[in-house]
């Protein structure tokens, strides 16, 4: 099983920070802060171990504000290349990657009366791991104001910088703090989005599409309007950015969304769903067969998917649906298509045993349905 992400935060990661942040300042109490920041760390869950230090530094670093800044820049790793890393050893010791988290977390508390001090430690920040999750403090302190400075970063020469804009700005950032007046009126964050749309860069554009389906949650009409604008006489980047974009609706099977990417209703003569056995142990996988012929007629567009109901703890069964491949099929065509399914834990989903059930979706209407059991 893969190494939990909260043992990032290590005693060795805050003895690390200590020493950095005792170094650029004599009065710093370097104990004081790791004993605070450590304790009770095994008992301690990702966000809670980053919150814990966090506060540790409230408590260790300066109260003034732009003193304990002047701390923290001094601290951060230098920005380099790759390649450079590896040849400056000499700055192995200053901090980046999952020490800025709660640093930044630490910069937008804090900083909320000085707002021009705490967006530049964003700035820099970010483009040592990201403050998209520490920007959300200063967006729901102060939303005109933090747009507004975004809104002078969309042409930064840092893609790190660029990607802040729509990452930070999203409605329903998973693990982040739900930005709840963009939840209810994304106009603010769309322009945003509209210059980002076509970045040279994917990891700023999968976020723009990430941010455009947290948008679709509570506001499908709208991303489906964007998403039909933004497809004429799209390059492939941006039709991928907007078919990224639009995945939960597809996922939901709504029509107005797969009729974009020329997903129509289904026309097929039989559909049939096996699996390789109806009794699948922890730890193993199980296959799926999918058979389908369909009917007289034009070549029609398939968009597969399929979904797993998972037993929960309660006894009820919530589906997850997965993506399968999508495929195109001609008048009375004939397929047999295999897929396998892991059952091997992941520390995002808990296992329980007895009844599960995995059904197959074309172009987001269900056609198929068979039960299994998941058995310790």
């Amino acid at each position: 099983m893969p190494e939990a992400f909260k043992h990032r935060f290590s005693f060795a990661l805050i003895g690390q920070m200590a020493d950095c942040f005792a170094h650029f300042s004599e009065a710093f109490d370097r104990e004081g802060f790791v004993g605070h920041a450590s304790r009770d760390l095994d008992k301690l869950e990702l966000k809670q171990r980053s919150a814990q230090i966090t506060q540790a530094m409230q408590r260790y670093l300066p109260q003034d504000f732009v003193k304990s800044a002047e701390i923290l820049l001094a601290s951060l790793s230098p920005m380099q290349t790759p390649a450079q890393i590896s040849v400056l050893p000499e700055h192995d010791h200053l901090l980046k990657g999952w020490a800025i988290m709660p640093m930044a977390d630490y910069a937008a508390l804090c900083g909320q009366a000085h707002f021009d001090v705490a967006m530049r430690l964003m700035y820099e920040m970010t483009q040592r791991f990201s403050s998209e999750f520490a920007i959300r403090y200063l967006l729901l302190n102060e939303p005109e104001r933090t747009i507004s400075r975004l809104g002078q970063w969309l042409t930064d020469s840092s893609e790190h910088v660029r990607r802040l804009i729509s990452e930070g700005t999203r409605p329903r950032l998973p693990w982040g703090l739900q930005l709840g007046e963009f939840v209810r009126d994304p106009a603010p964050i769309l322009p945003l989005l509209e210059a980002l749309k076509d970045d040279p860069s994917e990891y700023v554009r999968r976020s723009v599409a990430n941010n455009l389906n947290d948008i679709a949650k509570d506001h499908p009409q709208l991303v489906i309007e964007l998403s039909s604008r933004w497809l004429k006489n799209a390059t492939k980047d941006r039709t991928k950015l907007v078919r990224h974009a639009c995945r939960t609706l597809l996922k939901q099977g709504n029509p107005e969304a797969l009729a974009l990417f020329g997903f129509m209703p289904a026309n097929l003569k039989s559909v049939s769903l096996s699996l390789s056995s109806h009794h699948v142990q922890f730890d193993k996988s199980v296959s799926v067969r999918l058979e389908l012929q369909a009917a007289a007629g034009e070549a029609q567009q398939i968009m597969l998917d399929y979904v797993v109901y998972h037993k929960k703890a309660n006894g009820k069964l919530l589906p997850k649906v997965f993506k399968w491949k999508v495929l195109s099929l001609q008048s009375n065509q004939s397929l047999i298509i295999d897929k396998t399914h892991s059952f091997k834990p992941v520390t995002t989903r808990k296992y329980h045993e007895g009844e599960h059930k995995i059904a197959v979706l074309i172009n987001g209407k269900e056609f198929a349905r068979t039960p299994f059991d998941l058995l310790r």
